[in-house]
């Protein structure tokens, strides 16, 4: 599934299994709540994308990647949001979950660093529940550096470790019969109980409790 535009989509169940599950490099936000989402493609250190190919995506063999491209895909406030509270993804040689920038740069693809002033149009990327399968060499989530602190872990189980810097605050990862899970690790000064997110009317988050 190819979403280059602005708009939102949910899953809910069933199977998507492709060279990349779902590639997210338009606005608005995805949300995963069940179903089986893979990605196929060989394994490769960056995404390959024929350098005669103007516009499409890039084959990353992720379940989900969010591309950030800017012009023409994303707009000076727009983001990528990723919410996924259920399902299985799968990548076959590569990182279930990835974040990239790409661009068009002497007559070829790149990415990170080396595009030409792509910003990271990166929102908040919430993971709390869900089965993430990383077949390959990789590790479940790739993510460029500057992305990692839009990352929130909080649940999920995961069949490699994955980086410490995703995970939520309060939470740890804690390894069980060969399954990674992100734990909560209580505060004393809250009396080891789980703070309640606090959540106006309108959807606004105003704090914790």
């Amino acid at each position: 599934v190819y979403h280059p535009q602005e708009g939102d989509m949910v899953v809910d169940d069933g199977t998507i299994t492709g060279l990349g599950g779902i590639q997210y490099s338009g606005a608005g936000s995805l949300t995963i709540n069940g179903g089986t989402i893979t990605g196929t493609f060989r394994a490769s250190e960056f995404p390959e994308k024929p350098s005669d190919q103007n516009d499409g995506s890039a084959d990353d063999g992720a379940a989900i990647s969010l591309v950030s491209r800017g012009d023409g895909y994303q707009e000076a406030n727009d983001t990528i949001s990723l919410e996924i509270n259920g399902g299985t993804l799968i990548s076959q040689n590569n990182a279930v979950i990835t974040s990239y920038r790409l661009d068009y740069v002497n007559g070829a693809w790149v990415t990170g660093d080396a595009t030409q002033g792509v910003s990271s149009y990166i929102g908040d990327v919430s993971i709390q529940g869900g089965s993430f399968i990383a077949n390959g060499e990789k590790g479940p989530i790739e993510f460029e550096d500057g992305d990692a602190k839009w990352y929130e872990v909080s649940g999920g189980e995961f069949n490699k470790q994955i980086d410490t810097k995703l995970l939520a605050d309060d939470y740890e990862l804690v390894e069980s019969g060969g399954t990674y899970l992100p734990s909560y690790t209580p505060d004393p000064s809250t009396g080891g109980e789980v703070p309640v997110t606090i959540i106006t009317s309108d959807g606004v988050e105003i704090g914790k409790a």
